[in-house]
């Protein structure tokens, strides 16, 4: 608490009256168009005395509706956290995600007592069969011209006639199909591009730690910047990595694309480095190789488009572009450079 004029507590809570938190249970920030869905409130109260006869109002807004609502409260016990109802939220259905804000104000005797807001993306639920294959790891024929090579399906055969090839590996056989004229969808893991630097040694998950200065002082990520792509046009951004990503970006290790920049390689989703090293860091791109095209990602995808609305739909949006007409790199990297970048990582 920055506190540059020395308050005391007894003269914080003078001059504030009645304060309190407002929350909202933690959970999933992604939730699923067209349904119903029940968020829990509570609030913390930490004022001078209790507060009675209050109601806590709410309101969702932004995407394609709103709505809104009250909750009555008979009792708000000074210094206790009290379960107050739920917001019961309709959320339209929609083609393509959509973000939307939660406000709830607390009300007392007609005075407002305190406020506060979350952010929640909306998206509508994906049943195609390249879709599954990809949650679920298939080698399979996941539609028309599209094949799906995952796990341990790296001796598989790629059957004549697919225009795309969605695989989480890259042999000497992946790229004759993608120099000859294919196109791939790479969900690397564990490839020699990408990043071996360790950042906050010791932590869990330590790539996904992203704090920004002074709190960056040590190695780590101070954020993400996402270009304007068409790849993209159908997942909700604000030209950077927010809550709707952290399934995908947890634990993710990015790409260490510096060897591809010579090419004309430019990052879709960028990291921000440490000011002091400023790796060139990405999780997502895209460039030719020979006749074919790739799009290749370090986000946390396959196994999390299981369980992840959000996920489905990024993979869902990928498929779409590289299957579309708008699909056209400008960047053109050697057959042997992608093959010596994105085979697996040699063991030491």
């Amino acid at each position: 608490f920055w506190n540059p004029k020395n308050v005391t507590a007894e003269e914080f809570l003078k001059c504030n009256g009645d304060t309190v938190i407002l929350l909202g249970k933690e959970g999933s920030r992604c939730l699923r168009a067209g349904t119903n869905v029940s968020i829990p409130l509570a609030v913390s109260h930490y004022g001078e005395s209790n507060l009675d006869d209050s109601v806590l109002k709410w309101e969702a807004k932004g995407g394609p509706g709103n709505c809104s609502g009250s909750i009555e409260i008979d009792s708000l016990p000074q210094g206790k956290f009290t379960q107050v109802g739920t917001a019961e939220l309709d959320l339209p259905g929609s083609e393509k995600g959509y973000k939307f804000e939660l406000r709830v104000t607390l009300i007392h005797r007609q005075k407002t007592v305190n406020t506060n807001n979350w952010s929640y993306w909306a998206f509508p639920e994906i049943d195609s069969p390249v879709v599954k294959a990809v949650a679920f790891g298939e080698t399979a024929e996941a539609g028309p011209g599209i094949f799906t090579m995952l796990g341990k399906s790296g001796s598989s055969a790629i059957p004549d006639g697919t225009k795309l090839l969605v695989t989480d590996h890259v042999d000497a056989k992946i790229v004759d199909y993608v120099a000859g004229g294919g196109d791939c969808l790479l969900f690397t893991s564990g490839a020699a591009i990408e990043n071996e630097h360790i950042y906050y040694q010791g932590m869990p998950n330590y790539h996904t730690y992203f704090r920004t200065i002074p709190w960056n002082s040590g190695p780590g990520n101070s954020g993400t910047v996402i270009s304007e792509h068409p790849m993209l046009a159908k997942f909700p951004h604000e030209d950077l990595c927010d809550l709707q990503f952290v399934s995908m970006i947890h634990g993710a290790i990015p790409m260490e694309f510096a060897p591809l920049i010579k090419y004309g390689v430019s990052p879709i989703i960028r990291s921000i480095d440490w000011y002091q090293t400023n790796l060139n860091n990405a999780y997502l791109l895209e460039f030719k190789v020979g006749g074919g095209r790739v799009i290749a990602s370090t986000l946390y995808i396959p196994k999390g488009a299981r369980s992840h609305v959000e996920t489905r739909n990024l993979v869902n949006s990928l498929v779409g572009y590289a299957r579309g007409t708008r699909f056209n790199p400008t960047a053109d990297v050697p057959r042997d450079e992608f093959l010596r970048l994105f085979s697996p990582k040699k063991s030491k």
